[in-house]
């Protein structure tokens, strides 16, 4: 599947346009490519740097977080309150709000086995 996605200058993140889905024991390989928008030409000094690509699931299926369940629905809630989600996708972690630290690790001890904290 290819699918491509418009990053401006002012953004630390891109959220691709469409979902996809890994699939267990399957092999995959994810190829970057960047190009600068409006431009024919190549300019040979120029270069990027990235330090980090992260594949984030869709929060809706997190364990937890997904379903009609009334503790999952507050959970999404409080996840768009206190703007969870931003902080999440940030580069650099800033200070997260009690209840955002709180649900990254619910979330996180439900991904591993762990208990999730009401």
């Amino acid at each position: 599947m290819e699918t491509s996605a418009c990053h401006l200058c002012f953004h630390r993140y891109v959220l691709l346009p469409r979902p996809f889905c890994f699939e267990p024991r399957n092999h995959y390989e994810i190829t970057v490519r960047f190009q600068r928008a409006g431009v024919a030409q190549r300019h040979p000094a120029a270069f990027l740097l990235v330090d980090s690509l992260v594949l984030l699931p869709r929060v809706t299926e997190l364990p937890g977080l997904h379903g009609k369940d009334p503790a999952a629905v507050e959970r999404r809630e409080a996840l768009e309150r206190y703007t969870c989600l931003e902080a999440f996708r940030m580069a650099t972690m800033p200070d997260l709000a009690e209840t955002c630290a709180q649900l990254l690790c619910s979330i996180s001890a439900l991904m591993h086995d762990g208990a999730l904290r009401e």
